[in-house]
């Protein structure tokens, strides 16, 4: 009697547990989610819209069976995902490293034609890879449908070869429900109110970020394989994981080169090695000298933001900046080669995309490493004719990564946000300052200080022309 009575105790407990939870459940269903609720919210649970919409994802193993190559998957759910932001993040998973060529694209779902085609070369891309829409100047319409595909590229003139792998995004405006649950919201707050309201491609980003600046957080891991689970990303669930970030404060060694020429050209070309000595950095026996900025009458001017004659990174991953005046129907060719080989370490072909102003390579986007102590060939070339790359116009300059030790790295680490870029500077790490000083403004775009502190720091490295038209895009 006295077991009976006290199991009888146990549940009657229970039942009052559970109406108190439910409850509360309730009241707080429109609240977003806090530092408070992750203790008990252990798993994330993603709607998906009420479009009634077909299957859209193609997964890349509906090609056929080609097992040396890689399986490609985009990480997208099999209908349209959705999105609020204009400029998204889109993900895919790759689960090996290929030589072969890599091509993304972004269409409209009735147009032939790209808006945004890239061909990637050279990469040692594995797990998973990220695009950024806002690095190519890419913004997609409201109520819109778009298609994007990642191909890789056996044979280039047998493209029904290719293996890729598609999804389909769409941007919608925010409900009001959904801007409430956002206001005031952390990131785990902001991941769980999108997946709740079936923003797919926001909760994606969201997690993944969490997952990359906080590793060890079990949390964002296990957000983020139950959010790949729900739309049927085993594959990637199991095998593919965000890798950390490159630290926001890299490590820096005194620049081991002399003070940055002040001079630029203007009205350069590949192979003619123009301009007054000095201006270009650097180059290898047989090699041309590559000039920082380079202009032609009808192609506008394109320019690498770096200083000169070597540009000095401390990031294994870093953020390489570049410019161009104005649109071109040309393609524009990225390339990062070693100075010691032939086969491009990363090379990146643009296609369809409104890519003037200032714009950024993020190598880590790309699985690109740089070891320490080696230099690299950094261009940017527009290309009016792909079949005769002499008429390329084309900027570049030398990079090299480099170590920092202990006094320097405690230095950055104690530097304020505004201060680092000048830290940097001061240890010649100018890639770097540039970095941080492009996320700064374009965050906010309308910062007098600094816009003016921008613009000095392309004036002290010999790009006066720059300094008032070469501004980052607003985020």
């Amino acid at each position: 009697m006295q077991r009976t009575g006290t199991r009888n105790g146990f549940v009657v407990l229970a039942a009052v547990l559970l109406v108190t939870a439910s409850a509360r459940g309730d009241e707080g269903a429109t609240k977003p989610a806090s530092a408070g609720d992750r203790e008990t919210a252990r798993a994330l649970s993603y709607v998906p819209p009420k479009l009634g919409a077909p299957r859209v994802r193609v997964a890349s193993a509906s090609r056929g069976d080609r097992g040396e190559l890689p399986t490609l998957c985009v990480l997208a759910p099999d209908h349209v995902g959705l999105t609020v932001s204009a400029r998204p993040r889109l993900f895919w998973y790759q689960s090996a490293a290929t030589n072969l060529p890599i091509v993304f694209s972004l269409a409209r779902a009735d147009a032939v034609e790209p808006m945004l085609e890239f061909t990637l070369k050279g990469s040692t891309l594995a797990g998973e890879v990220r695009v950024d829409l806002a690095d190519f100047g890419v913004s997609l319409e409201q109520d819109s449908e778009y298609r994007w595909v990642v191909a890789i590229v056996p044979d280039p003139d047998r493209r029904s070869r290719d293996l890729l792998t598609e999804g389909r995004i769409m941007r919608v405006a925010p409900s009001s429900e959904l801007a409430r649950d956002l206001a005031g919201a952390d990131a785990q707050g902001r991941a769980a109110a999108y997946a709740r309201h079936s923003i797919w491609y926001d909760a994606l980003t969201e997690v993944n970020e969490g997952a990359r600046t906080a590793p060890q957080d079990a949390q964002w891991q296990l957000w983020r394989a139950s959010l790949l689970k729900e739309v049927g990303l085993d594959e990637a669930t199991a095998q593919a994981a965000p890798a950390p970030p490159a630290g926001r404060t890299p490590a820096y060694t005194p620049a081991r080169v002399g003070a940055p020429s002040r001079l630029i050209s203007t009205a350069t070309r590949t192979g003619t090695g123009e301009g007054p000595a000095g201006q270009g950095a650097p180059s290898p026996a047989g090699a041309v000298r590559l000039q920082r900025t380079a202009a032609a009458p009808g192609m506008g001017m394109i320019g690498v933001l770096a200083a000169a004659p070597e540009s000095l990174t401390a990031r294994t991953e870093p953020v390489l900046l570049w410019y161009a005046s104005g649109p071109s129907a040309a393609p524009i060719v990225l390339r990062v080669v070693s100075t010691e080989a032939e086969t491009p370490a990363c090379e990146v072909t643009v296609r369809g995309s409104d890519l003037s102003g200032v714009r950024r390579l993020k190598l880590a986007d790309f699985g690109i490493c740089l070891p320490t102590d080696q230099s690299y060939s950094w261009t940017v070339a527009l290309v009016p004719d792909p079949l005769d790359r002499s008429r390329d116009l084309t900027a570049g300059t030398t990079l090299r990564r480099v170590d920092l030790p202990p006094e320097a790295r405690a230095e950055a680490d104690r530097a304020a946000s505004a201060d680092l870029p000048g830290v940097l500077a001061r240890q010649g790490a100018w890639c770097d300052a540039l970095a941080v000083l492009y996320d700064q403004l374009a965050s906010q775009p309308q910062d007098p200080e600094l816009r003016t502190r921008w613009q000095q720091a392309l004036q002290q490295i010999g790009l006066q022309e720059l300094a008032a038209s070469a501004l980052p895009p607003a985020q």
